[in-house]
């Protein structure tokens, strides 16, 4: 993380080009982004025997941006280069616990009472320590300097057509 942290002020104090550094939240929406990567396992509570399985600790949060919020934050930093020029910005918005997550998931699966499960995240997930963790960020930055808000459902209220969508393509168990 150091060395991100270094390479971010490299970036916004060089006095050879105008850095900006955009750090976005946990991407979600259209082909799934980050949240795509654990759709498997909240809609398919048929494979553990109708268990909601969270990896790792589930009061865990993180701050999340759908993927277009995140585009038009990219947009919106070009239109105000010259005020955007040398800043960091923090793009997401919505901070709900996994349990949530899962659970409504589970609920929009058709599982609304299925029991929730923690799993640590497996030994050689050597990301599991940093996911295990809160990690809480602001957007306000954005919204003053470059008038960002965010016009997407938040990763809650995403999850019906995210279901829908797996529907379509999930192999059944």
């Amino acid at each position: 993380m150091q060395d991100r942290a270094n390479y971010e002020q490299q970036v916004v104090h060089s006095p050879e080009i105008y850095g900006i550094v955009i750090r976005p939240g946990f991407v979600y929406g259209y082909a799934g982004g980050n949240c795509g990567l654990h759709v498997d396992a909240m809609f398919n509570l048929s494979k553990n025997q109708g268990k909601i399985v969270v990896k790792g600790n589930k009061n865990r949060k993180h701050t999340w941006v759908h993927i277009y919020d995140l585009a038009h934050a990219y947009l919106l930093t070009l239109e105000h280069f010259p005020t955007a020029s040398g800043q960091v910005f923090d793009i997401a918005y919505s901070c709900p616990t996994y349990e949530e997550i899962y659970r409504k998931a589970a609920a929009v699966a058709g599982f609304p009472n299925a029991e929730l499960v923690e799993s640590p995240f497996p030994p050689e997930n050597s990301w599991g320590p940093l996911l295990n963790v809160t990690v809480l960020t602001s957007s306000k930055k954005a919204q003053n300097l470059l008038g960002w808000t965010p016009a997407h459902p938040s990763i809650l209220d995403d999850l019906e057509p995210l279901y829908e969508a797996w529907k379509s393509f999930a192999t059944p168990t």
